[in-house]
């Protein structure tokens, strides 16, 4: 309106009927004055030597991140860049050339012992933040800190990011936390630092690009993250029989029965792959004409080592978790509902899933794989 003053508001979603949990946007929680980023750094960069980022989330949230890094080299160039991450998700850290550290989060108070054993450090950057990383960035000592959170806390920030993360994508609310000190962080690419091919062995598949190889994961980390058994073993099916791709399903050790029910109702015998370790799983990766996935961490690694893909996002927002483009042959299937997003951890009528069909799914394939 004319005149009137800019303002963003988030929203309390509230049930509709039951437990159904619908999508229903009511008063007003906070409001934030959305104010603009400092124009130059707020401190002298080359007196920055020792930067500490703190992201205890999963391996797609990782791989998201690994923008940051790009960009706080960029500016810090003599800076040790040490980072927090969790176990699972520290082998996507440990090859980056832009970090110098990794300390694994096995438990607060031995986390918090070797932050004050590293020393003080000059910055810290704290996105997505819970209480419990905020704690952290305060162990840190440093008098430079942005700590950040989905819902517009800054636990303990020093210097505040006055903007709700929400409306954004993933990567870009990352590197708000970094424009808060002056930075024009401007590189947005997800990259892997990995230089390894080495491909298990796996009977009778021909990974020198003569054969098109698929590779399919069925898991994520919710159950209402995972699309249907009987499609994908459908989709499977057809891309045996009608196309003569190779299929490679990636088994999830944390959940080997999903994989189980979707052979159950295949006709086509595929390949199988099992592995707990990152790195054998990068490689195998890196060498699939195409990944289909839900929205999962495997998902995100096979974007950032370039492989085109084909992502099957239910109830979260794919606009915030999948920022790839359909030019480098990165596909997002995804519908659009008044309950979109929620987080629950089951769904008696997962309504975002029923709507992507087989059909859609195998057409996102075709293209991807030319």
């Amino acid at each position: 309106r004319a005149g009137a003053t800019p303002e963003i508001r988030m929203f309390r979603r509230l049930p509709r009927f039951g437990n159904t949990e619908n999508a229903v946007f009511t008063r007003c929680i906070r409001k934030f004055s959305e104010l603009p980023f400092p124009l130059l750094p707020i401190f002298d960069m080359k007196e920055v030597k020792k930067i500490l980022v703190i992201k205890t989330r999963g391996i797609g949230d990782t791989v998201l991140s690994t923008p940051l890094y790009t960009n706080i080299k960029s500016y810090f160039k003599a800076a040790r860049i040490t980072c927090v991450a969790n176990p699972a998700s520290s082998e996507i850290l440990k090859s980056n050339l832009n970090v110098s550290k990794v300390i694994e989060y096995k438990g607060f108070f031995l986390t918090v012992f070797k932050i004050l054993l590293a020393g003080k450090f000059d910055v810290v950057i704290c996105p997505q933040a819970s209480l419990r990383t905020a704690l952290l960035a305060l162990a840190s000592r440093s008098q430079f800190r942005v700590v950040n959170n989905h819902n517009g806390r800054n636990y303990f920030s020093s210097i505040r990011v006055r903007k709700p993360e929400e409306y954004e994508d993933a990567i870009d609310r990352d590197l708000d936390c970094l424009r808060a000190f002056g930075i024009p962080a401007k590189d947005k690419k997800v990259k892997l630092f990995y230089n390894e091919r080495k491909v298990p062995d796996i009977f009778g598949v021909d990974f020198r690009g003569k054969e098109k190889i698929i590779g399919i994961s069925v898991s994520a980390s919710r159950l209402n993250k995972m699309w249907f058994n009987e499609r994908f073993a459908e989709l499977a099916d057809k891309l045996i029989n009608d196309y003569n791709y190779k299929v490679i399903f990636i088994d999830d050790p944390t959940n080997p029965e999903a994989l189980k029910q979707v052979l159950s109702f295949m006709k086509k015998k595929p390949l199988i792959y099992s592995n707990r370790n990152v790195k054998i799983i990068m490689g195998l990766i890196s060498n699939f004409s195409v990944f289909v996935g839900n929205d999962s961490g495997l998902l995100h690694i096979a974007a950032a080592l370039s492989v085109p893909s084909v992502a099957i996002v239910g109830p979260e927002e794919a606009d915030i978790f999948h920022p790839y483009s359909e030019k480098d042959r990165h596909f997002v299937l995804s519908a659009e509902l008044e309950c979109k997003p929620c987080w629950k951890k089951e769904c008696a009528v997962p309504l975002c899933l029923d709507a992507i069909s087989v059909k859609e799914v195998l057409k996102a394939v075709l293209k991807a794989v030319k």
